[in-house]
């Protein structure tokens, strides 16, 4: 709330009129992208039981893209010292809220290749920078437990997931998609509801 009132008051704008006037996407496309990125997050933090760090928003300059890299990143400790059985999990997002494009769950895929092959360290990088940034020292380490597998290895497992809004569905998205990839381990999340846009 502090941070909130501090960003406001410059403008003499209200809570409320910063945050939908200046912080939160104005773009259909952008909102449902990070709506369901923030979904797909809680699912694998709150069910799957990840530890899912909430960096990738934070300082957002330009309300109308999503920061670029890695859409969803998170961790899994067994308890034991840099236990080979500890796991990285990275999600590839995208949604069809508003509008059905059958492609978008072959496109999830696709791109959950580029986290697999390039994009993990650039996104493990700026998260542990973000997170010593904020003073959160202890996440800061689980992150830098995964940046070297050579010498500390782990599961790497790769996720792409589609959230859809039930009028945009269609059982196509899933039964025409081809899940060939890089990594031998690969989850597919396919999220529906209704009405997900309002």
């Amino acid at each position: 709330d502090e941070e909130i009132d501090d960003a406001c008051s410059p403008m003499g704008l209200t809570r409320s009129s910063y945050l939908r006037d200046v912080k939160f996407p104005s773009k259909n496309h952008i909102k449902s992208g990070d709506f369901a990125e923030i979904l797909v997050a809680d699912y694998i933090q709150f069910v799957l039981n990840y530890s899912v760090p909430r960096t990738r928003y934070n300082n957002k300059i330009n309300r109308d893209s999503s920061p670029m890299g890695v859409d969803v990143i998170g961790f899994k400790l067994t308890g034991r010292e840099k236990d080979s059985n500890d796991e990285l999990l990275t999600c590839e997002v995208k949604a069809n809220l508003a509008t059905k494009n059958h492609d978008s769950f072959q496109h999830a895929i696709n791109d959950s290749k580029k986290d697999f092959d390039t994009r993990l360290p650039e996104a493990l990088n700026a998260m542990r920078q973000r997170l010593k940034e904020q003073g959160r020292i202890d996440l800061m380490k689980t992150v830098e437990r995964f940046q070297d597998i050579s010498t500390r290895p782990h599961k790497r497992i790769t996720g792409a997931a589609l959230v859809c809004s039930t009028d945009c569905w269609s059982d196509d998205c899933i039964t025409m998609a081809n899940s060939d990839h890089p990594n031998p381990q690969v989850c597919l999340f396919a999220i529906k509801g209704e009405s997900l846009m309002q």
